[in-house]
């Protein structure tokens, strides 16, 4: 059983408070963000000349891999 005159549960509470207005500040940023984007949705044919580009760049004549561009795909 919490005692409501607890300062460390005011505390606790004080500190739930802040991080739920925090995430409802981010989500709402969040939104916006995504209301504001419009046409710049990503598209399939976006994502298959990414693809292509990418597998382009990553392999070397070699056969090998280039790790810089694999860590940034990643």
């Amino acid at each position: 059983m919490a005692d409501i005159d607890d300062p460390a549960l005011e505390d606790r509470i004080d500190g739930l408070k802040a991080i739920r207005d925090q995430a409802k500040a981010d989500a709402e940023r969040a939104q916006t963000m995504l209301d504001n984007s419009g046409s710049k949705a990503i598209t399939p044919q976006m994502v298959r000349t990414f693809a292509k580009t990418a597998r382009q760049r990553i392999h070397l004549e070699g056969g090998g891999y280039r790790r810089d561009h694999l860590r940034a795909l990643a």
